[in-house]
């Protein structure tokens, strides 16, 4: 069709434009009425804007005209839809696809429920829309929305929000009918794809707020369906592992605030409701899932605005340490460092171990030795976790994994088995120090208080490749370690002594675990203490390794060398088996720090600022490791002057002690000193204030004048000399004593070894330097003042300063000290600890007592010998040989039963080398010399002038004892005693492996190659079997004779407690022995006897023998009733050995409940004749026992356990 011409007479009119209502949506009607909303609502095409409008009138006149048409909105029946009009429109615009108003209907339905659940007074119509919401009409266009395709977000988010106010309406009101359509509303395929429908988040965080994904809002309705559906819905929802598959795989597409909602509401909803089960939180929390959340530890934060607990890895962080160390969460199970199962195994085992006589120790648990390579847990998923964690890349990861290790011990051996291809070679780099701070924090973890579950002991310790990885994982092997020591890069180096140091510590801690088990776990605690001993020194460095760091350290480096040195101190105190390995000779060292210890306290300005200060105390720190390393160091040369005009290690310590102040010198310098004076004899210590206070306190200045170097440099000397000649100088004494017989009615009192060197030395003194002479006599005059204020020997000490006077004439006068410098010295030795100046008279009246009364504390365990002589006796001889002849060892082998762990420490360390000074010496047939413990043969060039007859069973038993001792001393640190069983024994054995000829010889030597260890608790056992229940050795023909007969290196103990000799004792068994036979069976009775009476000093001893029953054999052998079966001699032994059990704690109760000692006790009296009245076996003195016991015992305790016992003690006082 043409187009019509325009007539050219006719004016043109413009062409009509298409009018376009741009601003309908803001040609808005205001609603006035309900009558006027239910108009607007009814259906009507192109009705969309005024229902966009938005209303600002006042809100109370909005909820009343609300309230008024909901009020006309009301179904006349259950089956009507509420809101006719409305769910009217929203069919049609489902029928048209009009995406817009459905979109439109479902924000408004949202809306206008979320404005309904803040009006309590619209609470009832806010119920009733909801329940036509879940009509199965409304049902299918949620349904519909839910599922729209993914690009149409604005149609389904408006659904979901829908159902998130259906469902926290009125507090969860509806929240079960929601479930109940779960095919329309919780459909998991649905769900699951709407929770993966994320959008890249803007770069403003308001953005996202105001326009949220379409995941967002479902993990909002997910949320909200956790919260509030019971709990039974919600272990149900649980299961649906695609839905929060989806949930946790996208959590990097989150905005923060989504993101602190979906972790701490699922913390609260679920991981906190005790009405779900493990199980149930199990199916959500697995190691995907986990690993998902991990992923949040890197990711980039995007708001910079927010505090940094709302950081998306802070989130994480603390959900992830919730769930990993809550048993509650579902996923932790109680675990400890045995792998599951070994505790029925452990019960099978032990039952199995009491059918069989041949005790393997470990090796005879059959999987004991399976978890080298692999170790099975129990948190499996806490397991495959903890592998994808790194450590080395994120602090918050570290710390995670460090706080997983410590609620689930059993996953650290796991995890470094599993990791052992991850290198730790020494490389300065950004993950080499990540991880180094990761193992040191895993190698610090405590160590659980009982090692397993329980609440006691097991019978078998864990496995010690389990505690190995806790204590030094598998990565810090000895080849790597050694090399990070010896990096010139300070940082590695420093960083691997932080980390060995704390497996020292750890380790010391995993023996003290092991030896309180061995309490009720036997040898197998200790043997699994031995092995692991044994392999933390096989992946630890070696000593000379950590000598040359410490050597190779710059001195100006203060935190280096601190560090080192700590570490050899840890080494010498844990492991002083691979110490010894090495020489380390560290008095030029110690000599140094001591010097500069002294400078720096004379130097009041040396700290005048915080750098200072810091330095000053590492050196403090270091100058305590460098003692305690002295301490433990045998080759500690505590008298050599390493330049001349310097003082030797132990002068600087007394100068130190001397000089400073009681607050201003470290503990550790007092005790040292006092050890290195004691143990060497130097100065008396039998009176109260000891020799040595009395040198320290006439050191002290007088009235602000500091004593002359000269007496320190004097003193040096002197100590020096004594220390090398202590025997020399001890026969110096008995001539002076000689000398001054008649001239003083005095008894001899205690005197200190050093007088006889400074008497000595004085005229050297004289000729070489007055000046400094007439400074040391003053001093001798304030220390002869102070000895005879502490009470020593006052005829010696007038002796020794009249010497001194009448070798020098010119300094005789000053000798004698002014009555206000006796003062002086009376008021610091009364402040001194433990001091008593009230002089002779007190050590006079001592020694007055009752007879019977010193007999009784003479029965008691004797007190250790103070200056434990026995440590060093055997090194004044000049051979080993000798040594050994003269009887040296048993005293040194006593030692290890000491109360002081440095002498404990010592005696082990001696017992060492004087076994491999005796190894060359060892008989061979060829041009070797073999090797009794381990079988070995090694050439050797000692000719046979050398040779010692003896050598074999002497290193034989020192090796047992030795290795017995090690194993004690691993599993305890050196905290606690050997036990006087091993001690008692083994120092009657060492005279007795010198005596061929005694009659239990061939049996001591088969004890001792019968195993290369004791065990403590079988020795008395074993030998009771051998004694009483075998007969004598076949060569009876040996008589009995006494100890002074048979000469020093008799085999036989000695008792000489009660004022008995031991050689009396033998007589009355010979008098008694009819035939040799009987001679040599009582003989080793009475080595029996002697051995248990000297083992019993603690409580622990006694435990031993009861534990073990061997009280009961004892008891019986003085109660037989044939009078003549055993001689009185050895009948008094048992009584000494039930009153020394009586006088220590414990003993007492443990005798009348468990043995029936008032009955023993009344047998004897039966026996008792008139020849023993007066003796330990006569009625005195069986009724003082019985008093005894009686005093010593709880009263109580016994009383409950039977009321007959106080009628028996009155028997046996009638």
């Amino acid at each position: 069709m043409s187009k019509r011409a325009l007539d050219e007479a006719q004016e043109s009119s413009g062409k009509r434009q298409k009018l376009e209502k741009r601003d309908a949506a803001k040609e808005v009607e205001q609603i006035r009425s309900a009558q006027q909303l239910q108009q607007l609502l009814t259906f009507q095409q192109g009705a969309v804007p005024q229902l966009r409008a938005e209303d600002k009138s006042s809100t109370s006149q909005q909820q009343a005209i609300l309230h008024d048409f909901l009020d006309t909105q009301r179904p006349s029946s259950p089956e009507e839809p509420c809101l006719r009009d409305l769910m009217q429109t929203w069919s049609f615009a489902a029928q048209t696809n009009n995406d817009a108003l459905l979109s439109t209907v479902s924000s408004t339905l949202s809306l206008l429920l979320k404005t309904l659940s803040t009006l309590i007074g619209l609470r009832d119509h806010g119920l009733t829309l909801g329940r036509s919401l879940l009509q199965q009409s409304q049902l299918k266009l949620i349904a519909r929305g839910l599922s729209a395709p993914k690009a149409k977000e604005h149609v389904i988010s408006p659904c979901i929000r829908l159902l998130t106010e259906l469902v926290s309406f009125d507090g969860g009101a509806l929240a079960k009918q929601v479930y109940s359509a779960k095919s329309f509303t919780l459909d998991p395929k649905i769900l699951s794809r709407n929770l993966s429908l994320w959008k890249t988040l803007p770069e403003d965080p308001e953005e996202a707020r105001r326009r949220p994904a379409v995941r967002s809002v479902a993990i909002r309705y997910l949320l909200a369906n956790l919260k509030f559906q019971s709990s039974s819905i919600k272990a149900e929802l649980l299961k649906y592992s695609n839905v929060f598959r989806s949930t946790f795989e996208h959590l990097k597409q989150d905005p923060t605030d989504v993101l602190q909602e979906l972790l701490r509401g699922f913390k609260l909803n679920v991981l906190q409701d005790a009405a779900i089960s493990r199980q149930s939180k199990s199916f959500v929390l697995h190691d995907g899932n986990l690993v998902n959340i991990a992923t949040l530890y890197r990711m980039e934060r995007t708001d910079k605005s927010g505090t940094n607990d709302n950081a998306p890895d802070q989130i994480a962080h603390e959900f992830l340490r919730f769930v990993c160390t809550n048993p509650g969460a579902g996923i932790l199970r109680t675990s400890s460092w045995y792998p599951p199962g070994t505790e029925r195994s452990t019960e099978e085992q032990h039952q199995a171990n009491e059918e069989v006589e041949i005790d393997l120790g470990l090796d005879s648990v059959e999987w004991f030795h399976k978890f080298h390579a692999r170790v099975p847990v129990r948190n499996g998923t806490l397991s495959k976790f903890a592998l994808g964690l790194r450590p080395f890349a994120s602090m918050l990861e570290s710390e995670l994994l460090i706080d997983i290790f410590r609620a689930a011990p059993e996953l650290v051996a796991n995890y470094f088995i599993e990791k052992a291809n991850f290198a730790f070679d020494p490389k300065l780099t950004a993950t080499w120090i990540g991880y180094s701070a990761f193992l040191y924090a895993a190698v610090q973890l405590p160590v659980p208080s009982r090692l397993g579950p329980g609440e006691g002991y097991g019978r078998i310790p864990p496995p010690t490749s389990v505690i190995l990885e806790n204590v030094l994982p598998r990565a810090l092997n000895q080849q790597v370690l050694t090399r990070c020591l010896n990096q010139k890069v300070e940082l590695i180096t420093f960083f691997a002594t932080r980390l060995l140091v704390a497996a020292y510590q750890k380790l010391r801690s995993c023996l003290t675990r092991l030896n309180e088990g061995s309490k009720d776990g036997g040898v197998l605690w200790e043997d699994a203490a031995s092995r692991l001993v044994t392999g933390f020194s096989q992946r630890c460095p070696k000593m000379k390794d950590l000598v040359a760091t410490w050597k190779s350290t710059l001195s100006t480096n203060l935190i280096q060398k601190e560090a080192i040195l700590h570490l050899i101190q840890l080494c010498y105190q844990v492991t002083p088996q691979l110490a010894l390995e090495e020489k380390f000779d560290i008095s030029s060292a110690l000599n140094d720090a001591l010097n500069e210890f002294t400078s720096d306290s004379e130097d009041e300005h040396s700290a005048n600022n915080d750098k200072d200060t810091n330095n000053k105390k590492l050196k403090f720190l270091e100058l305590n490791h460098l003692l305690q390393i002295a301490r433990r160091t045998p080759d500690m040369r505590w008298f050599a002057r390493p330049n001349a005009g310097t003082l030797s290690p132990c002068g600087s310590l007394l100068k130190i002690v001397a000089t400073a102040g009681p607050e201003e010198v470290p503990l550790a310098m007092r005790e040292l000193l006092i050890s290195i004076t004691h143990d060497r004899g130097l100065v008396q210590q039998q009176t109260p204030t000891t020799g040595l206070d009395a040198l320290l306190i006439s050191l002290k200045p007088l009235e602000d004048l500091e004593v002359p170097q000269s007496v320190y440099d004097f003193m040096d000397d002197i100590f020096d000399r004594t220390s090398k000649r202590p025997i020399k100088y001890e026969d110096d004494i008995m001539l002076f004593l000689e000398e001054i017989k008649g001239k003083a009615s005095n008894q001899a009192r205690p005197n200190s070894l050093i007088w006889a060197a400074i008497v000595e030395q004085w005229p050297f003194v004289v000729d070489r330097d007055v000046k400094a002479a007439a400074a040391i006599v003053t001093w001798i005059g304030r220390y002869s003042a102070a000895c005879r204020l502490i009470g020593e020997d006052l005829g010696l000490l007038d002796h020794f300063t009249a010497l001194i006077g009448a070798q020098s004439p010119g300094t005789a006068k000053a000798l004698i000290v002014d009555q206000s410098v006796i003062d002086v010295l009376k008021s610091r030795i009364s402040n001194a600890p433990t001091s008593n100046i009230s002089g002779p008279e007190v050590l006079k009246s001592s020694t007055t007592a009752s007879t019977f009364s010193t007999n009784i504390s003479a029965l008691a365990a004797p007190a250790e010998d103070p200056s434990h002589k026995g440590l060093h006796l055997w090194s004044t001889h000049s051979d080993i040989p000798t040594a050994v002849t003269l009887n040296t060892l048993p005293p040194l082998i006593m030692c290890l039963s000491s109360s002081y762990p440095e002498v404990r420490s010592q005696a082990l360390t001696n017992i060492r080398t004087i076994m491999a000074r005796t190894q060359p010496l060892l008989p061979s047939t060829s041009d070797s010399t073999s090797d009794p413990l381990k079988g070995t043969t090694t050439p050797t060039t000692v000719s046979k002038s050398h040779s010692f007859p003896d050598a074999a069973p002497v290193y034989l038993l020192l090796g047992v004892l030795s290795t017995t001792a090690l194993t004690f001393a691993a599993k305890k640190d050196i905290s606690s005693p050997v036990p006087g069983i091993v001690t008692s024994y083994a120092a009657a054995a060492a005279r007795i492996i010198l005596d061929p000829l005694h009659p239990v010889y061939d049996k001591v030597n088969a004890f001792h190659t019968r195993a290369p260890k004791w065990d403590v608790s079988r020795i008395a056992p074993y030998w009771l079997e051998k004694v009483l229940h075998e007969p004598p050795s076949e060569d009876v023909s040996v008589s009995l004779t006494p100890a002074s007969s048979r000469g020093a290196s008799s085999g036989q103990p000695t008792i000489n407690e009660a004022g008995k000799e031991d050689d009396q004792i033998i007589t009355a068994v010979q008098d008694a022995a009819a035939t040799p036979y009987a001679a040599a069976a009582h003989n080793e009775i009475h080595f029996l006897l002697c051995v248990i009476l000297s083992s019993l000093s603690t409580p622990a001893d006694v435990e031993i023998l009861r534990a073990r029953g061997s009280f009961e054999p004892i008891l019986a052998l003085a109660t037989a009733t044939n009078w003549q079966v055993l001689p009185l001699g050895l009948r008094e032994l048992v009584v000494r050995i039930v009153w020394r059990t009586a006088l220590i704690e414990g003993g007492a109760t443990t005798l009348v409940t468990r043995f029936g000692i008032l009955a023993f006790i009344e047998t004897l009296l039966a026996f008792a004749g008139g020849k023993q009245s007066n003796g330990l076996l006569g009625s005195a003195g069986l009724k003082a026992l019985a008093k005894c016991v009686w005093d010593h015992c709880d009263q109580v305790r016994v009383l409950e356990w039977s009321g007959s016992v106080k009628m028996a003690i009155e028997r046996i006082a009638a």
